[in-house]
């Protein structure tokens, strides 16, 4: 009897633990802050620098001196530079010159499994399918800088208050390539984070889905040409996908390239952000112009915006 009563009071706590744990752990919604997650490309249109007066010019100007005064101060990089804003962006530069702003490479995956929600829950880059269960499976090819997000702003997510973030999250900036499979699989043990793994379980009728194929950022009529169009899940379609990125990837040098820099992916700095929080707050935190610049000093502003040299 005693023994009976020792056993219950055990399966007890054993369920009240594990419930205690579910409740700590984020919700499917939530993205980890380990690691940067994949997003739909959104194209880079804010300052990369900032063009600055020369401090006696920028003194004169700050005491409120009057403008034929101020002339009398002004060097050449005082007046060559016409945008009121004196802000550089990607625009402002050769785009052969952009290549060269984006000395990061990877090539990686991430898997997410798909939420009833209709979320997705980060996986990492290694996962073992379990039945019935959707996913969807990225690879990434990108080159890139990363940025730092700057907010100071305060947020509140589930009652906590995060105060005065000063960096939001982190930014991938560049071009590359994406190959997307969105599967559901039907049976477990699948590895997830292999593509031609996934082909070979969809010609048994393992999984089922759809493959994409994506370019980001980079532009011209070959890459067109070049892009496959797959239709379904198999080994062939994933074949004919990898292939493709090989070639696409060797062309991103070439001269009728057009280059087009994107935030590929985002990391936050708090995982009590939800996927979509994360991406529209980021995108609102640049368009206030708050990250850091890719081009930090005047030496190098000159080098990749040879115009500025040019000017009267």
């Amino acid at each position: 009897m005693n023994k009976t009563i020792f056993l219950l009071i055990l399966l007890v706590a054993f369920n009240s633990n594990t419930k205690a744990q579910e409740k700590v752990n984020p919700s499917d919604d939530l993205m980890s802050s380990v690691g940067f997650r994949p997003v739909d490309p959104i194209n880079y249109v804010y300052p990369i620098a900032y063009y600055k007066f020369s401090n006696e010019y920028f003194q004169k100007l700050m005491s409120g001196v009057s403008k034929k005064e101020l002339k009398n101060y002004a060097v050449k990089t005082d007046t060559c530079y016409s945008r009121e804003d004196r802000n550089i962006y990607f625009s402002d530069i050769p785009n052969k010159k952009i290549v060269d702003l984006l000395p990061n490479e990877t090539v990686e995956i991430q898997i997410s499994e798909i939420t009833k929600q209709g979320g997705l829950s980060l996986k990492g880059a290694a996962a073992i399918s379990a039945k019935n269960t959707s996913y969807q499976v990225t690879m990434d090819y990108v080159k890139f800088v990363t940025i730092n997000v700057v907010d100071t702003l305060n947020y509140a997510k589930n009652n906590i208050q995060l105060e005065n973030l000063s960096i939001y999250s982190y930014a991938r900036v560049g071009v590359g390539l994406r190959i997307v499979a969105s599967i559901e699989t039907k049976k477990s043990g699948i590895n997830l984070g292999d593509l031609f793994a996934i082909g070979f379980a969809a010609s048994r009728n393992e999984v089922s889905g759809s493959l994409s194929v994506n370019v980001l950022g980079i532009e011209s009529r070959e890459i067109t040409t070049l892009l496959p169009m797959p239709s379904e899940i198999s080994s062939a379609s994933i074949q004919s996908a990898m292939q493709a990125m090989a070639t696409i990837k060797s062309k991103i040098y070439d001269d009728d390239i057009e280059i087009r820099p994107q935030i590929i992916s985002i990391r936050s700095v708090n995982p009590l952000i939800t996927t979509d929080d994360l991406v529209f707050n980021t995108s609102r935190v640049l368009g206030l112009g708050r990250t850091s610049n890719i081009l930090s000093t005047t030496d190098e502003i000159i080098k990749y915006v040879p115009q500025i040299l040019n000017c009267e």
